[in-house]
């Protein structure tokens, strides 16, 4: 804009051209795809398309997937998965102008699945009395314990079955896991002898089927040597 142009040929005066700041009335062919509104989920869903063009438009035509467009040549058509709709879906739409080539953009849309759920405990699913394991659900958005228990994590010490139910855009899943409470050692005791011992005489009591131990008269090991009579507990 404003620019000064000065032309001269043969036999011609120079002439001045002055751009007093016009522009051509030129508008560049385009296509735009602005909004996609929906869910597409393994072959089902709909999604509802937004194109805006510029440029001398004279039609559209929407294509891809193996679905349906309730209106190909709408510039907001709503387009219906078909079957074959199982991974990511592309949406093209093609514009052709008055002048010059017709212009194609596309858009990829993901067709998830319904969620696969899955349990992982923080430890053994086999817990003492006493203890607890943390069950941790992952692969969806929410979730929906037996319990109850909205969170993704739930910490239990009871036995049992739980079970858990996550949702999606797309669906839901549910997976479960048993929780089995482990039974005490089965301590037993043994001599090295007879338990009927004459004066000055000794037995080795030894204990078996447990990690540690502690025995009536305060020792704390597998083994204890007695010389008197008595009941002797571990």
């Amino acid at each position: 804009d404003g620019s000064t142009a000065v032309f001269s040929w043969p036999g011609v005066a120079q002439v001045t051209y002055v751009n007093f700041g016009c522009q051509a009335p030129f508008v560049p062919n385009q296509v735009t795809i602005d909004d996609v509104v929906g869910t597409l989920c393994g072959g089902n869903g709909s999604v509802d398309l937004s194109a805006s063009t510029s440029g001398p438009l004279q039609d559209v035509l929407w294509s891809g997937g193996t679905g349906t467009f309730d209106d190909p040549t709408s510039l907001t058509p709503t387009y219906t998965a078909g079957s074959g709709d199982l991974g990511d879906v592309v949406l093209s739409i093609t514009a052709t102008f008055a002048c010059g080539d017709p212009v194609t953009v596309s858009v990829t849309i993901p067709a998830g699945n319904a969620p696969v759920v899955t349990i992982t405990p923080d430890g053994p699913t086999t817990i003492c009395p006493g203890e607890d394991v943390v069950l941790t659900a992952s692969g969806a958005d929410d979730y929906v314990w037996s319990n109850l228990a909205t969170t993704p994590s739930i910490t239990v010490t009871q036995a049992g079955t739980y079970s858990v139910t996550g949702t999606t855009a797309c669906g839901t899943g549910t997976a479960q896991v048993t929780i089995t409470i482990a039974n005490g050692p089965t301590v037993t005791i043994t001599s090295d002898g007879p338990t009927t011992i004459c004066p000055g005489e000794e037995v080795v009591l030894t204990a078996s089927g447990a990690d540690t131990y502690l025995w009536n008269d305060q020792s704390d090991t597998p083994s204890i040597t007695v010389t008197q009579p008595g009941t002797y507990s571990v």
